[in-house]
C-alpha cells in the first residue's frame, strides 16, 4: 500500500512477517486505517488537537523509508489488538523493503530486571516493544527507554494501550515520538469530539 493512506484497509502480507512472534492477524482479516483528530489526554500536557493528517504523514513516511531511525508510537484503547496489528503491518513493510537482510526483534516487555535487547550480539534492523499500558511499572518504562537509547539508528515501534501516543511518549517514556498511530474506542472518540 503506497500512496494515499486515507480510509484504507491494511492487510498483512503473511510472506513478510518474519520476526512477528504471535498470530499475526489477531482475529482480524484486515485493519481499517482511518485516523481521526484527537485531543491530547494527559492533564500534564497542554490540551491540543492532533489532526488526523499527522497519523497519515507518519504512515506515509514509514512506507517511503521503513529503515529510517525513528520512534513510532502506536496506541489503542481499550486493548492493544489493533495497535499490534498495525505494528505487524509496519514490520511487513520493513521486511518487504529489506528482504533477507531484515532482522526484526519483537520484545514483549516484562517486569523483570533482564533486558535481552541490550545483550544482543547482532543489532536488529527494527525493534517492536509491546506489553505496555498506562499502569505499567516504572521499571518497564525505563527498560523501553534503555532500548530506545541503545538503538538510535534504527526504527523502533512502541505498542501501548490506555492513552493517546503523544501523552504516552511524553509523560510515561519521556521520549520524542517521530511517528504516531492511534486506535481509540468509539467512546473515547465521542468524548474527544465533545471537548
Amino acid at each position: 500500500m503506497r500512496g494515499s493512506t486515507s480510509n484504507t484497509k491494511l492487510k498483512l502480507d503473511k510472506h513478510h512477517l518474519r520476526g512477528v512472534p504471535m498470530c499475526p492477524d489477531l482475529g482480524m482479516p484486515s485493519l481499517k486505517f482511518d485516523p481521526q483528530a484527537f485531543v491530547i489526554e494527559s492533564p500534564r500536557l497542554e490540551s491540543k488537537i492532533i489532526e488526523a493528517s499527522v497519523q497519515h504523514r507518519s504512515l506515509e513516511l514509514f512506507q517511503a523509508k521503513p529503515t529510517m531511525a525513528m520512534t513510532y508510537l502506536v496506541a489503542a484503547t481499550p486493548d492493544d489488538s489493533k495497535a499490534k496489528y498495525f505494528a505487524a503491518y509496519l514490520v511487513s513493510l520493513h521486511n518487504a523493503f529489506l528482504g533477507l537482510k531484515a532482522e526484526v526483534a519483537w520484545d514483549h516487555v516484562y517486569s523483570g530486571f533482564d533486558n535481552p535487547l541490550l545483550k544482543r550480539e547482532a543489532d536488529p534492523t527494527l525493534i517492536v516493544l509491546d506489553n505496555l499500558t498506562v499502569r505499567s511499572s516504572n521499571l518497564k518504562f525505563e527498560k523501553v527507554r534503555d532500548v530506545i537509547e541503545r538503538y538510535p539508528r534504527i526504527p523502533k515501534i512502541v505498542v501501548c494501550v490506555g492513552e493517546d501516543p503523544i501523552s504516552f511518549a511524553s509523560t510515561r517514556l519521556h521520549v520524542a515520538a517521530h511517528g504516531i498511530a492511534y486506535f481509540p474506542s468509539q467512546r473515547v472518540k465521542t468524548a474527544q469530539v465533545v471537548i
